[in-house]
């Protein structure tokens, strides 16, 4: 583990055995925190990241953290737009739809579909309206601040 500290990819491919260890040892719950860590301080290892969610899924088709970790890794690390709204289309949980619904407005926007964005975004409030408890983890007053600018700016042409 010592020589792991100063070496990001060593330290990555360290994170990612303990964490495929906790995820076939069917503690993937366990294992978010290290597939995050290996995610938002390894951006060079994002096909670690990637298989360490993929397998997440295969072992827990229900992992909904598996789904949103993978989808956000798409989205924010790969560009690979088409394959985040994809993964986070498998959430199909409404306890968590608030969640799923503002970071799939943010794939949206960044190709530029604007209206598509709305609509996730707009689906999200709804969402954390009908059940404020649920979505406690999503900062509305934020998703609110979106909608409000991206409403008011004239789309350009």
């Amino acid at each position: 583990r010592a020589q792991a500290q100063g070496r990001p990819g060593l330290r990555a491919r360290a994170e990612l055995a303990a964490a495929t260890s906790l995820v076939a040892a069917d503690r993937a719950t366990q294992a978010l925190p290290r597939l995050q860590r290996i995610r938002l301080q390894f951006p060079g290892s994002a096909e670690a990241a990637t298989a360490a969610y993929t397998r997440s899924i295969e072992i827990d088709p229900h992992y909904i953290p598996g789904y949103w970790g993978l989808g956000i890794l798409f989205y924010a690390q790969l560009g690979r737009y088409d394959d985040a709204l994809a993964t986070l289309d498998g959430v199909a949980a409404p306890s968590v739809e608030a969640r799923v619904m503002e970071p799939k407005g943010d794939v949206k926007l960044a190709p530029g579909d604007r209206a598509g964005t709305l609509e996730q975004w707009r689906r999200a409030d709804a969402a954390v309206a009908a059940d404020p408890v649920s979505a406690g983890q999503l900062d509305a007053e934020l998703l609110r601040l979106k909608i409000d600018e991206l409403g008011t700016v004239p789309e350009t042409k």
